[in-house]
């Protein structure tokens, strides 16, 4: 973490970087991955289908290779030219009759016998490309004709083949398929054979056998067409009524983690069942995954490269920025730059550029205001009195109106006093019971009434005690100030204000209503912008947006002063809303 903090984190183009290349790495592993998925399923399928052709093929090989059996078997029923001195057009079969059986003592004709045998042999042979071997044993005399591929496939001298053929027929099906591994001298590898035996054509009885005709597989030549050679995972087994007859890998364990293929022939009862290693497929994916993993490698470099030219034109620019900022650090102005490009980057550098002439335009807004607050400040200053000789003159001012009998202008001295004592408390709070407010608020009426014909009548209307709930301090003052400046009350022939307070909830509503002049609308929408804008730098209804920015201070939105909507010459009025505070017991 600390070599990233030092390195990368405190650099935006390398942190970007290197976050889009985890990113990257994430996404194009995810794509490998699926990729891999999608070439293995391919793969595997691919290879389920060449395990299946080739079961299939070896299934038709075989069952063709029966078929030139049971051929070859007819062959020995059909006529042809025997051995006989008389040139009689015999079947082959009837050279197995014990009558026609060459004497052994004959030489001559055993030397023909044996010779028309191995001849008729060899044709067969040569129409079966799938046979290792033909054998044709005879009863009579137990004499067994032979023919091979191969000088090393010797019939074995320990087999007993007259039990051993005879064992094999039970009257069932023929063709008769079988394995044995004592039929070849030397060799003791499951030799798989298709046995049947021949009949006397003139008298067909079960026990009238003259001999056997007997195929030997040729395993190499039936597997060699179909499996390469460099397939040593695939296997192919035949099952013929529970036994198994031929299999490429005798002493193989079951196989495990294997695609399988399954096909049955009912004519021969053959069940083929083809078994190949996904590890196969696992081999062939390996050569794939390198190209998948190298042409990912180089995406992801090149999207890296390209990601990080793109990014490093978005960062310049920011850099820029950056050093603008530092340049201008101790200024009180930010000067505005040149925007380069067209996108959000020069958007950022038009906010910057509006921000800045925004600032400068404040600034100067500020420094004016702070000048005439230092002015005003100044004219204060000069307009100072000491607030205890205001007290005492006027406290001796109204003595003297009462000893001299005026008591009119002694009690407007009085509350004159007592509003400029409460006025100028510095220890008040900011809220302050409603009666109190009414109060001092009747006292400023009574004062601005004075000399005049037609007093002012201020009417209070409310459903609840008054003495429980609080005020902003000094808030009806203005807006009963603002009646008589611009509402021109004192016009009026029977000058009314009425001052409603209604509870909502949590929410006080304070209605101050007068009959005096109204407002067009106009002026009411210019004066509604002007109390939102809540702006010191005011000259008319000064009061009211004073009022209005202190609620705003003390509560926040959405409380504060609205102008309401009346209809001409219905009077002003305005509507303040504040949380409903009750008073401390």
């Amino acid at each position: 973490m600390r070599i990233y903090q030092q390195f990368i984190g405190r650099h935006m183009l390398r942190k970007l970087t290197f976050w889009i290349a985890l990113l990257l790495i994430a996404v194009f592993i995810s794509l490998g991955a699926v990729t891999q998925m999608s070439f293995y399923q391919l793969l595997e399928d691919r290879e389920q289908q060449l395990l299946e052709s080739r079961t299939q093929q070896f299934l038709d090989r075989y069952v063709e290779n029966l078929q030139q059996f049971d051929r070859n078997l007819s062959s020995f029923y059909t006529t042809d030219k025997g051995i006989d001195s008389l040139g009689q057009i015999t079947g082959a079969y009837q050279h197995l009759l014990p009558s026609r059986v060459a004497d052994i003592e004959d030489d001559q004709a055993v030397f023909l016998e044996e010779r028309y045998f191995l001849n008729l042999l060899n044709g067969i042979k040569i129409n079966s490309p799938y046979a290792s071997d033909f054998i044709l044993y005879r009863n009579t005399d137990g004499r067994i004709f032979h023919i091979g591929n191969e000088s090393r496939h010797v019939l074995s001298e320990s087999v007993d083949f007259a039990d051993f053929f005879n064992s094999q027929y039970s009257g069932f099906e023929l063709p008769i398929l079988g394995t044995s591994t004592t039929l070849l001298r030397g060799s003791d590898q499951n030799v798989s054979y298709v046995l049947a035996p021949i009949f006397d054509f003139s008298n067909l009885k079960p026990d009238r056998i003259l001999g056997y005709f007997m195929m030997l597989i040729d395993d190499n030549d039936l597997y060699g067409s179909i499996l390469k050679s460099g397939e040593a995972e695939e296997r192919i087994t035949l099952v013929h009524q529970a036994q198994v007859i031929l299999d490429n890998k005798w002493n193989a364990p079951k196989p495990e983690n294997m695609l399988i293929s399954h096909f049955y022939q009912a004519k021969y009862d053959l069940d083929v069942k083809g078994y190949v290693s996904k590890g196969t497929v696992t081999a062939n994916l390996s050569k794939i995954n390198w190209t998948i993993t190298l042409i990912l490698s180089a995406a992801w470099f090149l999207c890296l490269m390209l990601i990080y030219n793109i990014l490093n034109l978005s960062v310049r620019r920011l850099r820029l920025m950056a050093r603008h900022f530092n340049k201008h650090r101790e200024e009180s102005y930010l000067h505005p730059f040149s925007v380069v490009g067209k996108d959000e980057v020069s958007q950022l550098m038009q906010q910057f550029n509006v921000m800045a002439e925004q600032m400068k335009d404040y600034i100067d807004k500020v420094l004016v205001a702070g000048l005439q607050q230092r002015n005003a400040e100044y004219y204060a200053l000069k307009m100072q009195i000491n607030p205890h000789f205001l007290y005492n003159t006027l406290e001796s001012i109204r003595m003297q109106a009462m000893m001299s009998g005026q008591k009119l202008l002694s009690d407007r001295l009085y509350q004159f006093g007592m509003l400029f004592r409460w006025l100028l408390q510095k220890d008040e709070a900011d809220l302050v019971p409603i009666r109190l407010e009414l109060d001092y608020t009747s006292y400023y009426l009574d004062l601005m009434s004075m000399g005049k014909d037609n007093p002012v009548e201020l009417q209070i209307i409310h459903d609840f005690p008054l003495s429980d709930y609080r005020i902003v301090k000094f808030s009806l003052q203005p807006i009963i100030e603002n009646a008589f400046i611009h509402g021109r009350l004192e016009h009026q022939p029977e000058p009314l204000i009425r001052i409603t307070f209604k509870k909502q909830r949590q929410q006080l509503t304070i209605i101050v209503w007068n009959n005096g002049e109204g407002i067009s609308e106009s002026n009411r929408l210019s004066l509604t912008d002007r109390l939102r804008s809540a702006s010191a730098i005011q000259h008319e209804h000064l009061g009211l947006l004073n009022v209005h920015s202190r609620i705003l201070g003390l509560f926040g939105q959405p409380y504060g002063l609205s102008v309401m909507q009346l209809q001409p010459g219905a009077g002003f009025g305005i509507e303040m809303t504040i949380p409903l505070e009750e008073e401390a017991e």
